[in-house]
Formats: structure tokens, sequence, C-alpha cells
């Protein structure tokens, strides 16, 4: 085999790599503890902040929610616990779309 060919290949194999490594770490991100010092503020402000802190793309519908208030949630916890603590008494959640990110949504009785 030519060595360029080979460098090609190994080459493409050390990226796929990389991307499953980078793919693993983001599933995992909401488990990870970071720091939070969220204020309780409207709920678009807070979810900025909170994606800020914790690297974690969130989605939400915010011109629906915009008038929604979140509670403060300060220290360090898991960024699934920071999102349960903020949106309590709300009327909304979140769930995890898989590929890192979240939503937050009204929550259906």
């Amino acid at each position: 085999m030519p060595m360029y060919l080979l460098r090609h290949a190994l080459l493409g194999a050390a990226s796929l790599c990389a991307l499953a490594f980078s793919w693993a770490a983001d599933a995992q991100s909401l488990d990870v503890q970071k720091s939070f010092h969220i204020v309780s503020q409207p709920l678009v402000e807070a979810l900025i902040v909170f994606s800020q802190a914790s690297d974690i793309q969130v989605i939400s519908a915010g011109e629906a929610l915009k008038s929604t208030r979140v509670q403060a949630v300060e220290g360090v916890m898991a960024p699934r616990q920071a999102l349960d603590k903020m949106l309590a008494g709300t009327g909304l959640r979140w769930r995890e779309l898989g590929d890192g990110s979240v939503v937050v949504e009204i929550r259906l009785r």
C-alpha cells in the first residue's frame, strides 16, 4: 500500500475515534458536576446562563415561555439537578435529546 494511502487511512480512523469520544463526552455532560450561579429571573435569560455554565445546548420555544420566571440555582451540582431546581414550580419540564442537548417544554398532565 502506498504511504500516502496509509497516512489518509490512519487520519480517517483517528478522526472517527475523536468523534466517538466527543459524542460520549456530550452524552455524559448532564452528570458532570458544574458550578452554577443563576439568579431567579425570566426563563430565557436563565437558560442562557445555564447553557454557558454547563456547556449544554438548550432548546425552547422562547416566545411562548417568555413570561415564565425560574428559581435561583446556586452551587456545584450536575446540570440535570440544576435544571430540576431551576424549573421547579413553573409547570415546565426538560428532557434530554440524546445529542448532548436538552429541550425545555410545557409539562403535559
